[in-house]
């Protein structure tokens, strides 16, 4: 191969290289081991009963699969619901799953919710704790 050849070869070997590392470099990173995002999409009092609807949002590029999920919803420092489970729930990458839960009101439950529902106070600050422990991440 005459020496002209081989360095233009050699050259464009190079740049391919080079563009195959870059392209590796700058590409899409997978996010993953982000503990999933929660929030309240629903909730009622329907007699004695307290209703609520829970969104857990898988905030990783990869599906995430849950086996145990435990939470507290508090209302001015007092509990006003717990729930944890331990059943499967797979939340592809990046979706979202609904979690519905119904349990007996207690006292404290029923007077913040009907002090709301009747105006006498126009909204009720809570705090949503918890976490979920995933096959892939362990405890998040």
């Amino acid at each position: 191969m005459p020496p002209m050849e081989y360095l233009k070869l050699s050259t464009l070997a190079g740049l391919l290289l080079m563009a195959a590392v870059l392209t590796n470099a700058c590409g899409p990173e997978v996010i993953k081991g982000r503990a999933p995002f929660t929030d309240v999409s629903g909730m009622r009092l329907d007699g004695g009963t307290l209703a609520a609807d829970f969104r857990i949002r898988n905030r990783n590029g990869v599906s995430m699969s849950i086996d145990h999920v435990e939470f507290v919803m508090r209302v001015e420092q007092t509990e006003l619901l717990r729930y944890e489970d331990r059943s499967s729930l797979s939340i592809p990458a990046n979706g979202t799953e609904k979690v519905h839960i119904e349990k007996p009101a207690g006292d404290v439950a029923s007077e913040r919710l009907s002090s709301l529902d009747q105006g006498e106070v126009s909204n009720l600050p809570f705090s949503l704790e918890g976490r979920v422990h995933s096959l892939e991440d362990g405890y998040l």
